[in-house]
């Protein structure tokens, strides 16, 4: 990995997605930069899970 990148996130949905796909803009630029995100969610009520599997189904370079 060139690059880690922690997203800490309790109920931000719609923040944690704007930065996932401004991070999967990043990976898709041609940087050759290999990024690593990983998402720590402490048990967010809004959805936030379903929307990570949701993204993560979209992008195959990012998993769950």
């Amino acid at each position: 990995m060139d690059i880690s990148v922690i997203i800490l996130s309790y109920n931000t949905k719609e923040t944690t997605l704007q930065c996932l796909q401004e991070l999967d803009q990043i990976c898709k630029a041609p940087t050759n930069l290999k990024v690593q995100v990983i998402v720590v969610d402490n048990a967010s009520t809004d959805g936030s899970d379903e929307m990570l599997r949701k993204f993560t189904a979209k992008n195959f370079s990012f998993e769950v």
